[in-house]
């Protein structure tokens, strides 16, 4: 569900790019408290960054999984900790393989708190497409993401 639609925001590679700038600009300033801004934001998008690249691989590796749908059990809307406003949809869903009956968790995150709350009303009790690895069938990822 975390698979990014074309009006995701790419604030991890914002993030990126205003900490470069930060750490260029500071020096010709002279401006400490610029530096350590830049320092925080390029660690924030740091990990971002390795977050996605982690879900990015996660993702291709799953087009080889089965395809089946499940229902979404429950649904929580958190802030994220983060230096941009954040907000996170977390999902559990209950799905069938192999004639046994499974749960997963997946997340979307959204950038204002109506966006997540939108999407997280709409995806209580709603049926989603998600992929499972028919090795470990208990290993599972939703494929389509919620508009804001």
């Amino acid at each position: 569900m975390s698979e990014r639609d074309s009006r995701h925001v790419p604030w991890d590679l914002i993030m990126a790019v205003a900490a470069v700038l930060a750490l260029l600009v500071a020096p010709r300033l002279g401006k400490q408290w610029l530096r350590d801004f830049g320092m925080g934001l390029g660690t924030g998008a740091i990990i971002g960054l390795v977050r996605s690249g982690w879900r990015a691989r996660k993702r291709k590796v799953s087009e080889s999984w089965a395809l089946t749908t499940g229902k979404v059990q429950s649904t929580d809307v958190r802030a994220v900790q983060a230096l941009l406003p954040r907000w996170k949809v977390e999902f559990a869903y209950a799905y069938q393989a192999e004639g046994k009956s499974y749960t997963g968790k997946d997340h979307q995150e959204f950038a204002s708190k109506a966006s997540a709350e939108n999407a997280a009303a709409r995806l209580r009790g709603a049926s989603i497409a998600l992929r499972y690895d028919p090795k470990v069938p208990d290993r599972s990822l939703a494929m389509q993401p919620v508009a804001p």
